[in-house]
């Protein structure tokens, strides 16, 4: 096997010579333990601030699609749902791709793995946003999925980002 970085199987070859981990294996103290086994310890769920929104994501069902729409007019009618942002409402760069800008926030014409997030539903109480989810309906062209990581870096013949041209 070559060292270069352009082959896909180096950087797993090197990571499974690694016989030495600074935490993987090792009991490592958690800074927060205490608190959490004693009940201090705040969570996101136990902050509330006046005239707070909850958010539910609207996932894919799907590995690999094309995205025809996201239909969310009956999720709209629910009683204190406020929106349903997609990315059509994402003004800007719809981008969250941080080492290659190949990680939309919401995707806009491909599905590309299963519990992709399509949108978010905002509402004034978490079971309306939970209940409007299900209201929402996904109108795709399902693609072939590759499910094997090895598979997909030796296939061309599908592609998760078309534009770069290779897994």
């Amino acid at each position: 096997m070559t060292s270069s970085i352009e082959d896909p199987f180096y950087l797993l070859e090197k990571w499974l010579k690694v016989k030495e981990f600074i935490v993987v294996g090792k009991s490592v103290r958690r800074a927060d333990a205490i608190d959490k086994v004693t009940g201090k310890a705040r969570f996101l769920e136990d902050y509330v601030v006046p005239n707070m929104l909850y958010a539910k994501p609207i996932l894919s069902d799907v590995p690999h699609a094309l995205l025809k729409g996201v239909v969310t007019d009956e999720a709209l009618k629910i009683p204190k749902v406020i929106d349903v942002v997609t990315a059509k409402d994402i003004p800007g760069e719809n981008q969250v791709g941080y080492a290659l800008p190949d990680q939309p926030l919401f995707p806009e014409k491909k599905i590309r793995f299963h519990g992709e997030p399509l949108g978010l539903i905002l509402a004034e109480e978490p079971e309306k946003a939970l209940e409007a989810v299900k209201h929402v309906k996904v109108v795709y062209e399902e693609l072939p999925a590759l499910l094997d990581p090895l598979d997909a870096m030796r296939r061309t013949d599908v592609l998760v980002h078309d534009e770069l041209g290779n897994n």
